[in-house]
């Protein structure tokens, strides 16, 4: 709201500033004499009631709102942010999946005909990448250069698949006409797979390395012969080509500027990380040579579960749980600092929770704010972390969410440091998830309208910290 002007007139308003200035002058001189500190006040005279920030509906276009009653850095427990809605122009939902160090945002917005495409969202403009050559496409990461990845769709004949696709864990697999796919120059690149009929990318370095899954085709036998199955493989790719980082890592999720992948393993129940012997339960893994062949079916279907894991060089380690059954790794820093969520112990009811992991504390609990379930999806430089708790689960997902983020030991509610007022001017309800934050601190997530539609978010602190 624009500042109202000061009236040019008026002797009411002349002898009110004279009688506060002379009240002023007398406070300051007693405060001289006694030698008493006090806090510094703005006792300008400022006129009565300029009116509430005005509620700007939600729309078709990026929304932007400012938190208020930002007086000084000071008044406030956490950062004011500025919160921009990125706004739904082709459909009437939308999620950010990643930002960088210069705020372009990446997700997928819905389409007039029902489906997803990935966007990029900068300089306050949303852009449709596309796909290649099919329905949909989601973007998951962008790098300093503005390099995008994510998965797309193939035309359907070139992803009919060819027998029942299965991936390890009985279900069925990613949609077999998916594909990585890298967005450069204005131009949507098909990453290919590692033999299997699909593919997708989760994150890129700023050195333009891509990591992901593949599936891989694999055969089970059985009394009417042998079974295409699908397995999946993590995948780095550089210079051109796709390299298979091998069963022990079964999904990559993220990759940090000195190689260090994180991501999904699968632990079998017999006590084996696909080849890879363990050590004795509640040990940690030590690095261990990651089999790069198929491992044969049994090995792990349909008695595994799944394991946060770290891989570097050739070597991969299992980051173990909370003391529950699972952990999944979904985002690294440069300094190696390792995020996700993994389930609690049975006697804490095998919840997932947010987890950090790191050399020093292993894998720490970040809490949940009093909700049931947490998970973490994005960690920066500076050890701030970002995700989401929830209250219970459906068959849709996850209900009652709310976005955090995690900073100096302690997970605070979004929606409380960003505040109803500004939340509602944005035209959002709630803000439901944190997915992506840069060095600077801004966040990119996703909330809900009063519809009950997800819509992309970006926020961005105003006041330094």
């Amino acid at each position: 709201m624009m500042p109202q002007p000061l009236r040019k007139s008026g002797r009411p308003w002349v002898g009110r500033f004279q009688r506060e200035w002379f009240v002023g002058q007398i406070v300051l001189l007693l405060v001289g004499l006694t030698g008493i500190s006090v806090a510094a006040t703005d006792i300008s005279p400022v006129p009565a009631n300029r009116g509430a920030a005005p509620v700007v509906p939600a729309g078709k276009s990026p929304i932007t709102s400012t938190t208020a009653g930002a007086a000084s850095p000071s008044a406030i427990p956490g950062p004011a942010y500025t919160l921009a809605n990125l706004g739904t122009p082709w459909g009437d939902s939308s999620e950010a999946n990643g930002v960088n160090a210069s705020g372009q945002v990446v997700g997928w917005i819905g389409t007039a005909t029902g489906t997803r495409h990935a966007f990029l969202y900068s300089k306050g403009q949303m852009q449709d990448l596309g796909t290649l050559g099919g329905e949909f496409s989601e973007a998951t990461a962008i790098n300093s250069a503005g390099q995008v990845v994510g998965k797309a769709g193939l035309p359907a004949a070139a992803g009919a698949p060819h027998s029942p696709q299965l991936d390890f864990s009985g279900h069925v697999a990613e949609a077999p006409n998916t594909q990585a796919f890298l967005f450069q120059n204005g131009k949507m690149q098909n990453l290919g797979s590692l033999g299997g009929l699909s593919s997708w990318a989760s994150g890129i370095t700023d050195g333009g390395q891509v990591v992901g899954t593949s599936t891989v085709n694999a055969t089970v036998p059985s009394s009417k012969g042998n079974i295409p199955i699908l397995v999946r493989h993590a995948f780095l790719y550089r210079n051109g080509k796709m390299q298979d980082l091998g069963e022990g890592l079964a999904e990559a999720t993220g990759m940090n500027a000195a190689g260090l992948v994180v991501g999904i393993g699968r632990i079998t129940l017999s006590g084996r990380l696909a080849g890879t012997v363990l050590n004795p339960p509640g040990r940690l893994l030590e690095w261990q040579t990651v089999n790069t062949g198929v491992v044969p079916v049994t090995d792990h279907y349909p008695n595994s579960e799944a394991h946060a894991v770290r891989y570097r060089a050739g070597l991969v380690q299992d980051l173990d749980t909370l003391g529950g059954a699972g952990s999944w790794g979904y985002a690294v820093n440069n300094d190696g600092q390792i995020v996700g969520e993994a389930r609690t112990l049975p006697a804490k009811g095998n919840l997932e929770h947010a987890f950090l992991f790191t050399d020093e504390n292993r894998m720490k609990d970040l809490g949940s704010m009093g909700a049931r379930y947490s998970a973490a999806y994005a960690i920066n430089g500076q050890g701030q972390i970002v995700g989401c708790v929830a209250t219970g689960k459906s068959l849709n997902g996850y209900v009652g969410q709310r976005a955090f983020l995690y900073r100096n030991g302690k997970m605070e509610d979004l929606n409380q440091l960003v505040g109803a007022a500004t939340i509602s001017a944005a035209g959002f309800r709630v803000l439901l998830c944190g997915r992506g934050i840069n060095a600077t601190g801004q966040i990119a997530g996703y909330g809900e309208d009063l519809n009950g539609h997800h819509l992309a978010f970006l926020l961005t602190p105003t006041n330094g910290r």
